[in-house]
């Protein structure tokens, strides 16, 4: 078959197309709108025939109602039938001479809602049956039927119409697909060979179809351009996909929040599978550590920027909670209307951890995890700044390891080291939260009891403290006894400041430790 017929052939079998469906749309839109003004106009008139017949109605006068309906459906070849029905099943009126036929049933004892329909099958034929309620506290709702004689032959003639609309479009198409087709052989046999040898793979070469090829140009054009746009959208896929792959958590939803895609990584890192979340929304992976106002500023954020990021806890599918950085961004089309977000995240526990043994390190001695001097002072400052304002006082002792150096010596670091730990396990057992225990470096320890409001009470910790830590140490099977020299000073007895509240219990430690092993000292000012 020639190119000729091949494409007035084709051309017909599209305008056929196009008409067959064009015509269908029409005539399902006709008989749309045809049956919809044919349900209103029986909407309109079952309404209209029950307020004629409410007064009648209302005063008991059914033999005028009855008169009244039978008037109505004789002059209205539409109306099947009109009756009258009490909430009870009765019938006060209708334009049946005897009762209802079996197949209205239904209607009498029916519950009405105004504009109500139904379809029933009366004599073989099918009529909707619509109902109108009375009001104002009126027993009775009114049953009109209709045969639909009038949208039948308005359908004939929507029918009528779109047949010979048909006919003159394929008479028309006829003409056009002939003229076509000896206008466009030539250039679109060229084309043809062209498109053929680059669905073969071959790089697709525009046909040269010169002045004759006039209305094919446009085609050949549009087609190269689409070559080229292909192309891209390919390189677009792949460095997409590429990305989409990354050990980066990626999370696609739709402009309601429903999950439509996932990446490998989202699986890897939240331990749910693709087809556990999808059509699901992110909430489900709330952690429970972010308050309502936390997600309403990220939205509040998100819907005015396009864009949020932060720090943001979750719940893995085995129930851990882990920190993530997330980042949103919203996807508009070309009105500005979102139609997806896209959310980007990475684990950050590793992170959180490592921040954490910084800020550990930066406020605790490694070695036996007590407050460090930086500590200290930082807690000893906000201490001496209350006690000034509630007038109140509180103790700081200084204390030094009798014979450490030698222990250091003689067994070797690492069994100093776990003296060390010792000492600062005991020290803290003897005080409270509220007080302040410390390694300052070396074998100085730092304790601030808070509660010292009397001599005695320093007295006594003193006393504890010296008879903890000179009892027997049991490290590597051997052991090893130690005991405390303790410098006491008060707040704001001695000294108002730091630096002079350390410098006075450090004299007094050196006069506890000149008189021997195990002792405390209170700071006098000889001990300066």
């Amino acid at each position: 078959m020639s190119l000729y017929a091949r494409i007035t052939l084709l051309l017909m079998a599209f305008v056929l197309a196009g008409t067959l469906v064009s015509s269908w749309f029409t005539w399902n839109t006709r008989v749309e709108d045809n049956l919809r003004a044919n349900e209103e106009a029986a909407r309109t008139l079952t309404a209209a025939i029950a307020k004629s017949v409410f007064a009648d109605t209302l005063e008991g006068r059914f033999s005028r109602v009855r008169n009244t309906l039978r008037s109505i459906a004789k002059g209205n070849d539409d109306i099947s039938y009109i009756m009258l029905i009490g909430f009870n099943g009765e019938v006060f009126a209708s334009t049946w001479p005897d009762q209802p036929p079996q197949e209205l049933s239904h209607a009498l004892h029916a519950p009405s809602a105004e504009g109500a329909h139904a379809s029933v099958m009366l004599d073989g034929k099918e009529v909707d049956d619509f109902s109108y309620p009375l009001l104002d506290g009126l027993d009775a709702h009114l049953h009109v039927g209709y045969n639909n004689a009038r949208l039948e032959r308005s359908l004939d003639r929507v029918l009528d119409n779109t047949l010979w609309f048909m006919l003159g479009v394929m008479l028309l198409a006829l003409a056009a697909a002939n003229f076509a087709a000896r206008r466009v052989s030539r250039p679109l046999s060229q084309l043809a060979d062209a498109v053929e040898e680059y669905g073969n793979g071959e790089p697709f070469v525009p046909p040269d179809v010169g002045s004759d090829g006039a209305d094919v140009g446009v085609l050949i054009e549009s087609f190269t351009h689409m070559v080229e746009k292909r192309k891209q959208a390919e390189q677009y896929l792949r460095i997409a996909a590429t990305a989409f792959d990354a050990q980066e958590a990626i999370l696609i939803t739709d402009e309601k929040s429903n999950i439509i895609r996932v990446n490998r990584a989202f699986t890897h890192i939240t331990g749910y599978e693709p087809g556990e979340v999808l059509g699901k929304r992110p909430s489900l992976f709330k952690s429970g550590r972010h308050d309502c106002e936390f997600y309403r500023q990220m939205w509040d954020i998100l819907l005015r920027e396009g864009h949020w990021s932060g720090e943001i806890w979750d719940r893995r599918r085995d129930g851990s909670a882990f920190p993530k950085w997330l980042t949103i961004t919203a996807v508009h089309d070309a009105d500005g209307k979102v139609t997806n977000y896209i959310g980007n995240f990475i684990d950050i526990t590793e992170r959180k951890e490592a921040e954490s043994r910084m800020l550990e390190l930066a406020y605790h001695d490694p070695l036996t995890m007590l407050a460090n001097r930086y500590s200290m002072q930082e807690r000893l400052g906000q201490m001496i700044a209350l006690a000034r304002r509630e007038q109140t006082r509180f103790a700081l002792m200084l204390i030094d390891l009798d014979k450490f150096k030698q222990i250091n010596d003689t067994l070797g670091h690492p069994v100093g080291d776990r003296l060390l730990i010792e000492v600062a396990g005991r020290l803290t057992e003897m005080v409270r939260e509220s007080d302040i225990v410390a390694r300052l470096g070396g074998d100085e320890f730092v304790v601030v009891f808070n509660a010292a409001d009397s001599l005695d009470a320093a007295t006594t910790l003193a006393e504890k403290i010296v008879k903890s830590l000179s009892a027997p140490y049991l490290i590597d099977g051997a052991g090893l006894r130690t005991s405390p020299s303790i410098g006491i000073c008060f707040f704001p007895d001695d000294a108002d400041d730091m630096d002079t509240l350390l410098r006075k219990a450090d004299a007094a430690m050196y006069r506890a430790k000149a008189k021997g092993c195990g002792r405390y000292q209170f700071f006098e000012v000889e001990t300066a």
